[in-house]
């Protein structure tokens, strides 16, 4: 317990944590404005708030790695609850979509990780999981005394 955190209060994981998701965000951006312009994908509202939360997420990232104030703790702790909802959102509509999730709940069977799982969902999990750390930088940017 007492290794989780000191990494987690480790300057040096925030600053890595927070250039490797810049540069991901940044390629996600080339993707996103590229594949909308030529047409290969076409996203909805509900694709740009997730997009802009992310950006708004790299700022605060940004303002927790770098003890820059930025933003009001309420802004912050919106936002910490709007990118939670959006993830379980987004997560429920990976797993409905997912027949053999359907099976699984048809079935009434237990709840077990199959290693054939949609790619689409795992990748979506693991997204979460890389997600999790900026989780926490916002939620204690919602916490700090004004």
């Amino acid at each position: 317990m007492a290794t989780l955190k000191r990494l987690i209060s480790n300057l040096l994981f925030w600053k890595l944590y927070f250039w490797f998701s810049l540069g991901s965000l940044l390629i996600a951006s080339l993707f996103l404005i590229i594949g909308s312009r030529i047409g290969l994908a076409k996203f909805n509202a509900f694709d740009w708030s997730i997009y802009t939360s992310e950006v708004i997420s790299i700022i605060g990232l940004y303002s927790f790695t770098f003890k820059k104030k930025i933003l009001s703790p309420k802004f912050w702790l919106f936002l910490f609850w709007y990118i939670l909802i959006s993830w379980n959102l987004i997560i429920l509509y990976g797993f409905l979509l997912d027949k053999q999730i359907l099976n699984f709940l048809d079935q009434f069977s237990g709840f077990f990780i199959q290693p054939d799982w949609h790619p689409a969902l795992m990748k979506t999990l693991f997204n979460f999981l890389l997600q999790i750390p900026t989780f926490y930088a916002i939620y204690k940017l919602s916490r700090l005394k004004v």
